[in-house]
């Protein structure tokens, strides 16, 4: 990410990106999460990169999580049957559903 000619690809991942929010952030740090979030999506935007980052949506704050989903170019749903073996299906242990 040297320069805009840089032609490497990045690849970033925030797995359990919920751990690094406090349990109820202040107003102040959701703001900071979010100012975060988007100057990552501008630094992506600019470079040949791909950014994953995972939650657990249910234990966000609402305002949160509906400002995840606007700056996310796609969302999406994975349910997991690991808890539930009588339904797995060969090797896969789960679904994708595609929010946005």
């Amino acid at each position: 990410m040297e320069s805009e000619n840089d032609d490497s690809i990045f690849r970033l991942l925030l797995p359990s990106f919920d751990q690094l929010i406090s349990s109820e952030p202040t107003k102040a740090e959701i703001c900071g999460i979010i100012r975060f979030l988007r100057n990552l999506k501008a630094l992506v935007r600019q470079t040949n990169c791909v950014c994953l980052i995972s939650v657990e949506e249910r234990i966000l704050d609402r305002f949160l999580v509906n400002n995840l989903h606007f700056l996310a170019d796609q969302v999406w749903q994975i349910t997991s049957f690991k808890d539930h073996l009588e339904m797995q299906i060969g090797d896969y242990d789960g679904t994708l559903k595609l929010l946005k």
